[in-house]
């Protein structure tokens, strides 16, 4: 389970019940802290990812890749 290449970002949720990891197999992957399970799992970017960050209120991640696509992700 989890990446199967390098971790290139991480960042916990606002609450800090999630985990967000990027990494350079092109899939981000949100673990929920408290079960120490995945919680869900984004595929399709291009060339790895290099950056993630969650809104305010815990409930979307915004994400990006190296050719430039952002991605808003709603986990609700």
């Amino acid at each position: 389970t989890g990446h199967s290449d390098i971790i290139t970002t991480m960042q916990f949720s606002p609450d800090g019940s999630k985990l967000a990891t990027g990494g350079l197999d092109n899939v981000v992957i949100v673990w929920d802290i408290t079960n120490n399970k995945e919680f869900s799992r984004y595929t399709d970017y291009i060339l790895g990812v290099n950056s993630l960050s969650f809104y305010p209120s815990g409930n979307l991640l915004v994400t990006g890749d190296n050719v430039g696509n952002v991605v808003l992700v709603n986990l609700e």
